[in-house]
Formats: structure tokens, C-alpha cells, sequence
């Protein structure tokens, strides 16, 4: 018979601050705990057994609250019965039926995981296997209401033996148990040794697994035949397939994806395989055994961060045999275990399968792709070998030529390798770039090139091949790290992507004259669709008479591929046409006849200014505008490919604040009539500053007596002009606050100051430097000029009684010039600002596509930028007040700068050294030279035998101090007795580890460069 329970809590130490917990009955008259240290407790219980629906035993614990993980070492344990108990719990409550769980060691039974669900239910047992004291380490952890079990040998390497989900509310009770299983009062010891609680936070993850790709190869070649999402890679096969369509031999399977670790840790990662394996995490090969053989275990470290995914790849490929493949992970807080299916994902560099349907195919009858295709059909790989046999019956056998364009998408990110092998020649565009260029006769030849693509993104391409004579074959291949060598597959190429840029034009902009000269005021103005027309006797409008006529169509054009075009005019009568700022047909005079252009190079997707100018004298009318290209067939350029807007955009504002006025805008063009930009004010007519792409600026002077100033902007001769009035704001003082009223304006700039009040003097101190600046009755207007970059406050006084004051922080940009950069590489540009406080009020933008600019810091004094130019083009760096719009306040033109080493700045010295050492000067040139950062490195390198620098190194640095004023730097070379004295390559290289290949022509022997002299070595 059982008396109730006596609960009994006696303060000890826990690791932290302990609170041993006693349940007994009058069977169970008690037991002892003893502290050996703060880690180490001995520890005495009583009771039948933790087992059923009652507990009865020794329970050591304390109150927690959240995750846990407790561990300790069971050294020994009294063996008063097979089933004494000694272990790790956690109790929702000290009552004898609470819901709980233990991780045990028992002392005739082996390791068993406990727990009972709900209040008084049976409690349920998983057993987790042998092992003997003193090394029975036990192990229990709580993340949310999960609760698992854990064993060691050594405390190092956890294995899990179960978890159950029990609902626990906050606070719980944790620590050690221990019950002899004996009802006759008998005890039983056990000595827990390494005891620790500490908070336990796992990130539990959400993965889905990883992306398994099956090959029916043992080398991850050809086409993938299963592409699966396999939850964890735990396989034995047992010689069967692994996947539909697979073989079972020879056969292997990449597996990708990402792995999350639940610690922050070092991991070991564990491979079980037959045969080969490799794995990789975070793109560390950790195990590569890429043999046949028998089941065996790899494993490698890597420490990882917790909740952070890490890219991991596992190759695996299976000969003959058995199949096995498993892959598992273990830390010092993580069990050594298959990975879960939780924290590995499937979607980092998971392989993008895609829909495509091929590339578009134009087979030309000439070599040269110039004349219109004779077949166009939609090829679903480029892999043919037509030996001497024609590509299509409408194609000639020999001399003909193939264009191919789309778009293709990468399966993975990566860096691509593309291929291409023909005869004869080859050309090959990738995204814009062109990776070969073997446009030359050759047998049948494999070049290459590579580039970097993101995983699921189309980009352009374009395949150009010509045949002359004898067989004829084409391919197109890539590869990567994650993709063997083969035909790009059709399902990675797009026909529709830009085999034909379609745009979004609306048409030209036509301004229609009631004169033969396009004099006078344009009567009717509209936007037509194309220029196509044929009037016959009649007039284009009733407002325009049908005969004395005149029509100027402006806007741009696009062109559809980046090829040459041709552009044609139909006519009766004059005609002039202009293509950027290409004057390309002028026959301004009665007939009727076409013309065409010379052969103009376009890019698909850039928009051309384009021009054209008609005049109708009597009799037929007729004004028609076509194109054609190698892809176009002579036709109307049609509607989606014009634009009205090329004439000139311009921004004006109805009022401003200070004067000058900024006014921003593109021109048409910068150079030549009747192109000429012209700016007009009230002062007369003002030069606009020309920055990159055909903008400009200018700033025109504002009436100060509040009156509003026009300001017109014309292009002389292309009939466009834009006007508007500006109203120069009063900055009234009254009532103003400089702690909250305030201005950032350029140096130079004049504010229109006043006051309004009562009283009879107004005077202004516009600069606060207690000087009154003017004086005048109240509403007077003051323009005030800030001619020094610094902080100001302007105040206004009405009787001597100051009425408003108002801050004032005139800013100056310092753009130290030249500014130049290598095309490729990151220039580091420092800015100044003054005033200093007002460097947050400064935008630096690129004017122009092609800088791309960057902000790498803002301190007290500046910026430092980094410039990033993109092309050869001529694009500015821009400071610009208050935002990308603001007005702007310094600019600069950023050159792209070359280093060359040429035989016209090599100088060859006929001087031997006693030893038999021959020595020449050459020299190195810079364009444009950079004196702005002397801290700037040169490296020279020399690549050739028995040739050194001074000193006899082989690689010398410079600086950009080292130049002379005109840009050269002067260098030695020694050769040594019997080089060979002819050309001599040198690396170059800038800064960033990319290498200027260049050469110097010395040859002391013959006292000349033997080498082509016009060759100027730049990249």
C-alpha cells in the first residue's frame, strides 16, 4: 500500500543555481544528494521505478524557463537492479503523474529514451542501445516542446536515440533522476560527472531536400534522365535503379542544393558510398574518393555559421555492383545522423530545365551574309555536319553562310565555357559580348569563350557561320562546373528571344510647311505612324495646299538588329536625309526617283536621331522612308521602331528660387548645322555646356524686379524650339527661423531677398557678418549674391526689430581632373565639398550609360567614389544640389586611359656591358596621364628569357609620379649574351591583377625595332 507523496525541496547547485526536488512515499524513505563539485554530484535515490503512471525516485532540479540542453556523464551506477535507473529529466511538475521526459542509462538494460505524453498516461520507452559506465554519457535537449534524447561514448559525437513532442508550459523542471527500481527501501548511487545546462536555440529549418540529377553515365555526362528533389540522400539500392529510366550500373547522380546547420560549429561531413564520391560544401571540396569500391566511409570539417545556408554538391557515381550513397553530418552539439530533410534545400543552383524551342536560323546564299536570307526556320540545336551536301534546298552547297539568334538560358549560375567548331569561319555573341571572332577559313576547328550567367536568365546570342568550299559543318556548345561539355540543349534556346527586336515607336514627328523651304510657321503638326506616302495630285491636309509643300520628319529610329543597314527615300521631288549626325542623302531638288544611303552600322535596341527633309514642287507627290539590313528585307521601317522624341527634351521651371535658373536638357546633336543649339534671354544668347550623351546645361540670369524672363531654346534650322518664363521668387524674411528655415544653393547663386511688415527701413544683413548689405522700405526686393561656399544666416530688420532670419549653406564641389579610368577596371575618385557640413546635400551621378558611379563613403570634407566606366565612350561625373535632378554644381569629363608601349616611343641603345649584356631603353606611355593619384601602381612583368629589368628582376612597380609631363616612362631592359634580340612581350598591369599585354621593340644588335611599328599594344 502507497501513502500520498511528500514533496521536498532543498536548495543545492545545478550547473547554475540548483533546486533538488525529493518525491517518496512511506515506501521510499528518502535519499541524498552530495555536491562533489560544481560539475560533479552524487546522488542517492529510492523508489520503485520511474516508469507507468507513477514516478517514485530521487529527483535533482531546478526551475527553467525556455530551450535547454543539459548533459552529464554517468560514471557509475549501483546495479541494485537490472532496471536502476539513473538519467536526465524534465517534469512539467514535481506531482507524482506529471508528464515527463528521461534519458536514461540503466544498469542491467543499456541506454533507454522515456516519456510520458499527458497527466497519468502510461509512459513509453525507446531503448538506445549498450554502453558501459564510466563513459555513458546521456544527453536531453528542449527546442519549443520537442524533446530528445541523445547518447555518447566520449561527449564529442551525439547520436540521437528518439524524440516526442511533450506540451510543457514555462516553468519546467530539469535535472537528474535516479530510482534503485526496488520497493524494499533498498538505494542505489549514481555518479553524474560533467553536468552542464546551458540555453538551446537550434534553427530548425524548412528545407525540401536536394536536386538530384541522374545520369545514365558514371562520368555525370550526357543528357540528365531523372531530374528529382530527393528529401535526403540515404540510399542503398541494392543494385536497382535508382530512378525511372536509369540504369542500375554505370550510372551517377550530382546532387545540389543548399545545407543549413543548426549551430554555429565545426561540422564533420560524413560520405557512404560505393563507389566514387565528392562532396563540397560552401565550395570547399571537403571528400573526393572518386574510385570504385567497396561501401566506405569519407568524411571532412568545415566549420559553419548557424541558420546560414551553404551551397553543397555531392557527386556520386556507381560502377558495378552494389549502390550505395548516404550522406550525414555531426558537431559537437549535433548528433551524428543522416542530414534532415529540414535543412537541406533544393533551390541554390538547383538545374533551370527550360521550355525553348531552338534559335532562329536565316541561311544566306553569299558568304558574307549580305543579301536578304533565303530560308528562315527555327533550329532546335546547332549541331549539324552537312559534309558537302546543302543546308536546305534552297541553299547553295558551298559558299553560303548561317545566322543564328535568340536567347539562351543558363541551367545553373556559373561561369560558362561556350564552344563553337566549324569550317570555315565562326563568330559568337553572348549577352553583347563577342566571346570568338574566327571569321577566317579553316578546317574544321574548335574555339572557345567564356562568360558568367545566372541560373533561369535568358540572354542574347548570336551564332554567325560561313562556309567557302569542300565540307561544311557548325556546332554550339558549352560547359560549366556543374555541366559537361555537350549541344546546348533545345530547351535552353529561345528562338523569339532577339532574333528580332520588336520596339514600342509611335512614329516620327512630322511638322508639315505651306512653303518649298520649310520657312515660316509649320501649319499642321502630328506624328505619322511611317513615311509612306504617295499623295498622287493631292495635298497631305486640307490645311496644306497640294502643291508647294514642304514636311520635316524628326525623331529616332531602332534598330532591330545589330547589324548594317541601308536606309532608302523614295521621292517626288526633294529629299534630305540625316541618321545621327550623318548627313546621308541630299538631293534637294525636282524628280522623282529613290536613293539610298551608305551602309550605317546600328545596334538593336539603341535609338538614332534620324531626319528627314521632303519638298513637293508640282505634280506627284511622293515621300517614302525604307530600310534594310543582312536580317531585313528592303521594306518601310515600320511604326514600332520610330520615336518622335529624339528633337530635343528640355527642362524649364516657371519659377526658381535663385539666378541664374538652372535649365537642363539633350540636344539633338552637339556638333554642325542645322544642328546648332542656341539658348535665349533678356541678356542675350547664352552657351550651353555640353556634357556626355548630348546633354547640356546652362544657367540664364532672372529679372531681379520679379518681372518673369523668357528663355527660349532652339536648334537652328531643325524648326524645334522650346520657351518658357521664368519668375524669380522672393525669399521673403518675415517670420522666418534659421533653426528651421534654410537653403543649400550653389556658389554663385543670388537669392531675391525682402521683407514685408509694418514700419518704415527695412534693412538686410544677407550674409550675417553685421554689415546691413541693404536698406529700403519694407517689400523691397534685394538680390544678394553668395559668392564664397560657406554657412550663412540673412537677416531682416523693420524698424531695427529683427523680423526673420534664414540659413543659407553655399556649396562648391571640387573634381580634381584628369579623371580617367582603365575601361574594366574601379577607379577610386576623392570629392571635395565646402562647406563641409553640407556634403549629405550633394548627389554624384554618371552622365552618360556607361559610368557606372558608386559612393564608397561620405566624410567630413567629401566623398570617395568609385568610377566604374563600362565603354570607350566619354561619359561625366556630375555633383548635383539636392537630388539627381538638382542643379549641377561642378562636372567633369572621366577619359578612359591606355597604357602602350609602341616602336615609336622605343629607343633602342647600342651598349654591351663588359660581361657581353646587351641594354636598350624602351618606353612605357600613359593616355591620358594621372597625376591626380601618385599612389596609383604600375607593374611591369617581362615574359621573356635571358631579358630582366635593371637589377636583373624580372618585374618592376611604378607609380603614376614616375611618368614624365608628356606621359612616358623611360625603363631598361638587359639581355642577356645570346638572347635572341627580337620582340619582347610585357605584362602591364593597373591596380587590379588584370593584364595589358604589350610589347617592346628593342634590338640592340641592329640599333632598330624589327617590329611592326604601327602596332600600338592597348587593350
Amino acid at each position: 500500500m502507497r501513502l500520498p507523496s511528500l514533496a521536498v525541496c532543498t536548495c543545492c547547485v545545478l550547473a547554475l543555481a540548483v533546486c533538488a526536488g525529493e518525491f517518496s512515499s512511506q515506501d521510499i524513505p528518502g535519499g541524498s544528494t552530495t555536491q562533489i563539485d560544481a560539475a560533479s554530484y552524487d546522488v542517492v535515490g529510492v523508489g520503485d521505478d520511474i516508469w507507468g503512471t507513477q514516478d517514485a525516485f530521487r529527483f535533482v532540479s531546478q526551475s527553467y524557463s525556455g530551450n535547454f540542453d543539459i548533459r552529464a556523464r554517468i560514471a557509475s551506477l549501483e546495479n541494485s537492479d537490472g532496471w536502476a535507473k539513473a538519467g536526465l529529466m524534465v517534469r512539467q511538475s514535481s506531482d507524482r503523474n506529471s508528464v515527463n521526459a528521461i534519458m536514461l542509462a540503466s544498469a542491467g538494460n543499456g541506454f533507454v529514451f522515456q516519456h510520458r505524453d499527458t497527466v497519468a498516461a502510461q509512459t513509453s520507452a525507446t531503448s538506445g542501445g549498450w554502453n558501459s559506465a564510466p563513459n555513458s554519457w546521456v544527453r536531453l535537449t528542449r527546442a519549443g516542446n520537442q524533446i530528445t534524447g541523445h547518447i555518447s561514448s566520449d561527449g564529442v559525437v551525439w547520436f540521437p536515440v528518439d524524440s516526442v513532442t511533450l506540451n510543457l508550459t514555462d516553468p519546467v523542471l530539469v535535472g537528474m533522476a535516479v530510482t534503485p527500481h526496488r520497493s524494499d527501501f533498498a538505494t542505489s548511487k549514481a555518479e553524474f560527472r560533467n553536468v552542464s545546462l546551458a540555453a538551446y536555440n537550434p534553427p530548425l529549418g524548412t528545407g525540401d531536400g536536394l536536386a538530384g540529377y541522374y545520369f545514365n553515365t558514371a562520368d555525370l555526362n550526357g543528357p540528365v534522365i531523372a531530374d528529382q528533389v530527393d528529401a535526403t540522400v540515404n540510399f542503398d539500392w541494392v543494385g536497382g535503379t535508382p530512378a525511372t529510366g536509369v540504369s542500375s550500373t554505370s550510372f551517377s547522380v550530382r546532387w545540389l542544393g543548399q545545407v543549413e546547420p543548426q549551430f554555429s560549429e565545426t561540422y564533420s561531413f560524413y560520405t557512404v558510398s560505393d563507389d566514387g564520391v565528392r562532396l563540397w560544401v560552401n565550395d570547399v571540396l571537403l571528400i573526393d574518393n572518386w574510385t570504385a569500391h567497396w561501401p566506405t566511409e569519407n568524411t571532412g570539417d568545415i566549420a559553419l555559421e548557424a541558420g546560414q545556408k551553404y551551397d553543397v554538391k555531392m557527386e556520386y557515381f556507381q560502377g558495378t555492383g552494389g549502390s550505395v550513397a548516404k550522406l550525414l553530418w555531426s558537431s559537437p552539439s549535433q548528433d551524428k545522423q543522416v542530414i534532415p530533410q529540414s535543412q537541406l534545400y533544393s533551390t541554390s543552383n538547383k538545374m533551370v530545365v527550360g521550355t525553348g524551342d531552338g534559335l532562329l536560323g536565316q541561311y544566306f546564299n553569299r558568304a558574307d551574309l549580305g543579301t536578304p536570307a533565303v530560308v528562315t526556320r527555327v533550329d532546335p540545336q546547332v549541331g549539324f555536319d552537312w559534309n558537302t551536301n546543302a543546308p536546305d534546298a534552297n541553299v547553295s552547297r558551298d559558299n553560303f553562310a548561317v545566322r543564328w539568334v535568340g536567347q539562351v538560358q543558363a541551367q545553373y549560375t556559373d561561369t560558362y565555357t561556350f564552344y563553337t567548331w566549324t569550317d570555315d569561319g565562326a563568330r559568337l555573341w553572348v549577352n553583347g559580348q563577342l566571346l570568338i571572332d574566327k571569321w577566317q577559313l579553316q578546317g574544321n576547328t574548335e574555339w572557345s569563350g567564356t562568360i558568367s550567367l545566372v541560373a533561369g536568365q535568358k540572354y542574347d546570342i548570336k551564332m554567325e557561320y560561313f562556309q567557302s568550299g569542300g565540307g561544311a559543318n557548325a556546332g554550339l556548345a558549352w560547359s560549366s562546373s556543374l555541366t559537361p561539355k555537350n549541344l546546348i540543349p533545345q530547351t535552353q534556346l529561345y528562338s523569339t528571344g532577339s532574333a528580332m527586336l520588336i520596339g514600342t515607336g509611335t512614329g516620327l514627328q512630322g511638322s508639315y510647311y505651306n512653303t518649298r523651304d520649310l520657312s515660316g510657321t509649320a501649319l499642321l503638326l502630328q506624328v505619322d505612324p511611317v513615311v509612306a506616302f504617295d499623295w498622287g495630285l493631292n495635298a497631305p491636309d486640307e490645311a496644306i495646299s497640294p502643291d508647294n509643300f514642304s514636311v520635316r520628319w524628326i525623331g529616332e529610329v531602332e534598330a532591330q538588329y545589330s547589324e548594317a543597314y541601308t536606309f532608302y527615300v523614295r521621292c517626288d521631288d526633294g529629299v534630305r536625309l540625316w541618321v545621327g549626325d550623318q548627313l546621308v542623302v541630299d538631293e534637294w531638288r525636282d524628280q522623282s526617283t529613290e536613293y539610298s544611303s551608305a551602309s550605317i552600322s546600328l545596334t538593336a535596341g539603341v535609338k538614332v536621331p534620324i531626319k528627314l527633309e521632303y519638298f513637293e514642287h508640282t505634280g506627284l507627290a511622293v515621300a517614302q522612308l525604307l530600310w534594310s539590313s543582312a536580317s531585313t528585307s528592303k521594306s518601310v521601317v515600320p511604326q514600332t521602331q520610330l520615336y518622335p522624341g529624339a528633337g530635343m527634351t528640355v527642362s524649364i521651371a516657371g519659377s526658381s528660387v535663385v539666378s541664374p535658373t538652372f535649365v537642363e536638357g539633350q540636344a539633338w546633336s552637339t556638333t554642325g548645322l542645322p544642328y546648332a543649339l542656341t539658348v535665349t534671354a533678356p541678356c542675350g544668347d547664352l552657351a550651353p555646356t555640353f556634357i556626355s550623351d548630348n546633354g547640356w546645361f546652362v544657367n540664364a540670369p532672372l529679372n531681379s524686379d520679379g518681372t518673369a524672363t523668357p528663355i527660349t531654346i532652339n536648334h537652328a534650322g531643325s524648326g524645334i524650339a522650346k520657351s518658357s518664363c521664368v519668375t524669380w521668387q522672393v525669399t521673403d524674411l518675415s517670420t522666418k527661423e534659421s533653426s528651421s528655415d534654410s537653403i543649400v544653393i550653389r556658389k554663385g547663386d543670388a537669392l531675391l531677398l525682402s521683407a514685408s511688415g509694418t514700419g518704415d527701413v527695412l534693412a538686410i544683413d544677407a550674409d550675417g557678418d553685421g554689415t546691413l548689405d541693404f536698406t529700403g522700405s519694407p517689400g523691397s526686393l534685394f538680390p544678394f549674391t553668395y559668392a564664397t561656399a560657406g554657412t550663412y544666416v540673412a537677416t531682416a530688420l523693420i524698424d531695427g526689430v529683427v523680423v526673420g532670419t534664414f540659413g543659407v549653406t553655399v556649396v562648391d564641389v571640387g573634381i580634381n581632373g584628369p579623371i580617367a579610368c582603365q575601361i574594366g577596371f574601379t577607379r577610386q575618385k576623392d570629392a571635395s565639398v565646402y562647406p563641409p557640413a553640407a556634403t549629405s546635400s550633394i548627389t554624384f551621378s554618371g552622365s552618360g550609360p556607361s559610368l557606372v558611379i558608386s559612393v564608397k563613403e561620405t566624410t567630413a570634407t567629401g566623398a570617395a567614389l568609385n568610377l566604374s566606366p563600362q565603354g570607350a565612350d566619354r561619359p561625366s561625373l556630375v555633383a548635383r544640389v539636392g537630388g539627381p535632378a538638382g542643379p549641377i554644381i561642378a562636372w567633369q569629363v572621366v577619359e578612359g586611359f591606355t597604357f602602350c608601349s609602341t616602336a615609336r616611343t622605343a629607343v633602342a641603345l647600342d651598349h654591351t656591358l663588359d660581361d657581353g649584356t646587351k641594354v636598350c631603353v624602351a618606353y612605357l606611355k600613359m593616355t591620358p596621364l594621372i597625376t591626380d593619384d601618385p599612389s596609383i601602381e604600375i607593374t611591369l612583368s617581362i615574359r621573356s628569357a635571358g631579358v630582366a629589368f635593371d637589377g636583373g628582376v624580372s618585374s618592376i612597380a611604378y607609380h603614376t609620379s614616375d611618368f614624365t609631363s608628356a606621359g612616358y616612362l623611360p625603363y631598361s631592359l638587359y639581355f642577356a649574351p645570346g638572347t635572341d634580340h627580337g620582340c619582347h612581350t610585357i605584362d602591364i598591369t593597373e591596380e587590379d591583377p588584370v593584364v595589358i599585354y604589350a610589347q617592346s621593340w628593342c634590338n640592340p644588335t641592329v640599333n632598330e625595332c624589327p617590329c611592326d611599328p604601327t602596332i600600338e599594344i592597348c587593350p
